[in-house]
């Protein structure tokens, strides 16, 4: 089976993209990306799309969301020496969780590394429980899917 049919929204216009810099713990000794960098990296990918879309400097506040569920599906190895950028798109948003479906890829192959699905959802600091995504963010997200 090719990677490209093992890809869960082929056809989707990832425009976030954010470079990584592989640093000397992401690799192990044959020059392969650890899987737990992994996780990092579309930790990262989250973090920046969330500050382009909505200027917020990552601190508790109103805009508050915790992550819920995420599946993770390494498709193949990536070494230290190869360009990576993680790929960030909102794929579905509700009143209280959204989703976000990532991919790790080398921009100059367009080969991809691996792929995720986090589901977040909004989270009351003060009370430390679910609650409802302000409507401001949710247009925000549902925005982005538009492009």
């Amino acid at each position: 089976m090719d990677i490209k049919d093992r890809l869960l929204y082929p056809q989707l216009d990832m425009s976030h993209r954010l470079r990584i810099q592989i640093r000397f713990t992401d690799y192990d000794t044959f020059g392969h990306i650890n899987n737990n960098s992994y996780m990092s990296f579309f930790d990262l990918g989250k973090s920046d799309f969330f500050h382009e879309l909505t200027h917020h400097d990552g601190l508790p506040s109103d805009f508050s969301v915790a992550i819920v569920n995420i599946n993770v599906d390494f498709l193949c190895p990536a070494v230290a020496s190869e360009p990576l950028e993680v790929r960030s798109s909102v794929v579905k948003v509700g009143d209280r969780s959204f989703t976000v479906y990532q991919r790790i890829v080398n921009p100059d192959t367009e080969q991809v590394k691996a792929q995720a699905v986090s589901v977040l959802a909004g989270f009351d600091v003060k009370t430390q429980q679910g609650s409802p995504l302000s409507e401001a963010f949710r247009e925000k997200l549902v925005a982005s899917m538009k492009g």
